[in-house]
């Protein structure tokens, strides 16, 4: 789809009960054990480099993980010159962008405010999820048309639109 990333090849979106799960994970010894030894086979580098702390925001409760869904993801950078506190602000403002047009199409719709500081490599402000029966669907919704031009006047001018990543992607895993 025209504006979707194709750098990368996947997405893991992975809950966890509170802030405290999400900062002791890179020091359970399981983890540790299991996971980290594999992670430089599997990846460029360690998870713990390239993730995101979010807190998720449900704005429409739809179907979302299932096996075939597809999600288009929208990692958004906030532009340049505009505060942390300024961003947070027009972010809960403006959430009606993420909900109409094409966007509006999609049968569950996610906001994740980046909680955490970002890695380095990874400035994002929020991870957005919008969820779709199929990769037909996403087509049939967003057209021609770049993604990211569908995002609305007034979140289009807060965003870094080049620096925004849009990654459309399918579920090929999911517990449960």
């Amino acid at each position: 789809m025209p504006g979707t990333a194709t750098d990368y090849d996947g997405v893991n979106l992975l809950a966890l009960r509170d802030l405290q799960a999400a900062t002791d994970i890179w020091n359970d010894p399981e983890t540790l054990a299991i996971m980290r030894p594999d992670e430089p086979r599997v990846f460029s580098t360690y998870v713990r480099e390239f993730s995101l702390v979010c807190e998720e925001q449900v704005l429409r409760d739809g179907p979302r993980v299932a096996r075939g869904a597809v999600c288009l993801v929208g990692f958004l950078r906030r532009r340049a010159g505009i505060e942390p506190d300024t961003w947070r602000a027009a972010l809960s403002s403006t959430t009606d962008d993420l909900l109409q047009g094409a966007f509006g199409t999609a049968r569950s719709v996610v906001l994740n405010p980046v909680h955490l500081p970002p890695p380095r490599g990874y400035e994002y402000d929020a991870i957005v999820e919008w969820w779709f029966d199929d990769a037909d669907a996403a087509r049939r919704a967003f057209g021609e048309a770049d993604v990211r031009s569908h995002l609305g006047q007034r979140l289009g001018a807060d965003i870094d639109g080049p620096a925004s990543v849009m990654v459309l992607t399918r579920v090929t895993h999911c517990r449960p």
